[in-house]
């Protein structure tokens, strides 16, 4: 920090260095000090003034950043950036201190940033206006970017954030109102199409029975899930069952929305769905079904309990399947080459994946392959003549490995001469772990 001299030579702090010396100490006096005993008019006071000194502080750090920044004094501290220094110095993380940084030098010396110093703007208002002023045309002139920032400042004070961000995007109706709808498609649509590219969905088996997960989806789709989540779990509604009663208490928000997405699972319409395989069997024996005791098993291999499948009996339709029985109506012989989405069900269900050894790929991921001839030489569209195969493992069977079906009717797999000389047969061990449904 640059110091100053006083006529009689002695070194004075910094304004700036003063000023922080004065809010720590005012800040360091009333630590201890309890905020019981306002009333409640006071308390608001003091909740919403309190709220802009936030402001005020960011706006200094952001001054502080900006111009550490300038004068390159992460180099000099050895840090890699401004934002790393930043991040060392108290606590802070780097991803957001890079974007207050970014702010900061995007609003050098701007209308936003005095606004922001007088504590009439939060960060997050500040934000949309520094994206939206780095975002307009270049050829405006300083008058209408002036006028534009003026408008959104204005706008800022009394709009929510949200709707702050939908007047951001016909903020051309102060330069250009004859195209502020056009603009607005524009900007519209350049910012689905970056939703869709950074579009992520990711699942993590925990080991304990449960999964958990994140994704990064664009806003059409999150309010389309939301408002169904919402529509089954609002919160002076009840969904949830005794047994969860007990077991969670008193509920959440967030409980009751994870609630509201098993809801949502179950009562997806599977036939609706684009193309593949997007129905999960639950194998178990007729017996268990009415003794209620024993479990079941899902097409994926998973475990569940004959209490979870009598409740799913109830509220969802199941279709039954009868194992060892005639299986003539699911069979088409020649006229038909492709396999229906019945017959991929009653094979998925059998095989639970793909049938080639060692691998794990679910039936979702799965096609079917005519096992015993292949139709184009006159074999048959027929159940016993299908096998799942992955993409992968349905290419390599066509380079050279031959299906042959064991007695116990499932798939074997018999390697070309230049992989094994003996060519002996090899099967998925998933059979190991899977029995045939009985009924």
């Amino acid at each position: 920090m640059t110091a100053l001299n006083d006529p009689s030579g002695v070194v004075l702090p910094h304004p700036l260095e003063s000023c922080t010396y004065a809010v720590e100490k005012a800040f360091g006096s009333v630590a201890a000090v309890s905020a019981e005993g306002l009333e409640a008019e006071r308390l608001t006071q003091l909740l919403g003034r309190s709220q802009k000194l936030i402001a005020q502080a960011q706006a200094f750090t952001m001054r502080i950043a900006a111009a550490a920044d300038k004068a390159d004094v992460a180099r000099s501290q050895g840090a890699m950036s401004t934002a790393d220094l930043m991040a060392s110095t108290f606590g802070h993380d780097r991803g957001e201190a890079a974007r207050m940084l970014k702010t900061a030098t995007s609003l050098e010396d701007s209308a936003t940033q005095e606004a922001m110093a007088r504590g009439e703007l939060a960060m997050g208002q500040v934000q949309v206006i520094a994206r939206t002023m780095g975002g307009l045309p270049k050829e405006l002139s300083d008058d209408q970017r002036e006028a534009a920032e003026t408008t959104l400042i204005v706008d800022a004070k009394r709009l929510t954030l949200k709707d702050l961000r939908r007047r951001a995007d016909r903020i051309a109706d102060v330069f250009a109102p004859d195209k502020v709808d056009e603009r607005e498609q524009q900007t519209l649509a350049g910012r689905e199409r970056a939703a869709r590219a950074k579009t992520e969905f990711w699942m993590l088996d925990q080991r304990d029975g449960t999964y958990k997960g994140g994704f990064v989806i664009p806003e059409l789709h999150a309010d389309m899930v939301k408002t169904l989540l919402d529509g089954i779990a609002p919160p002076r509604r009840d969904h949830l069952r005794p047994e969860e009663i007990d077991a969670l208490g008193e509920r959440t928000h967030v409980q009751r929305m994870g609630l509201a997405f098993l809801e949502l699972i179950e009562h997806l319409p599977s036939d609706k769905l684009p193309v593949g395989s997007t129905t999960l069997t639950v194998n178990f024996d007729h017996s268990q079904l009415v003794s209620g005791i024993g479990a079941a098993t899902l097409s994926t291999g998973t475990r569940i309990s004959i209490n979870e499948v009598r409740r799913l009996a109830c509220e969802l339709n199941l279709i039954p399947m009868v194992f060892d029985g005639e299986s003539l109506p699911m069979d088409f012989g020649r006229p038909q080459r492709l396999f229906t989405r019945w017959q991929k069900l009653a094979i998925a269900n059998r095989d639970g994946g793909c049938t080639f050894p060692g691998c794990s790929r679910p039936p979702n991921w799965c096609e079917v392959h005519h096992g015993r001839i292949p139709w184009a030489e006159g074999g048959r569209t027929d159940l016993k003549d299908g096998v799942l195969l992955c993409n992968l493992h349905h290419h390599v069977v066509h380079e050279g490995w031959t299906v042959r079906f064991a007695l116990d009717g499932y798939p074997e797999y018999l390697p070309p001469k230049s992989v094994d000389f003996r060519q002996r047969p090899r099967r998925n061990q998933r059979w190991n772990a899977r029995q045939a449904p009985s009924c």
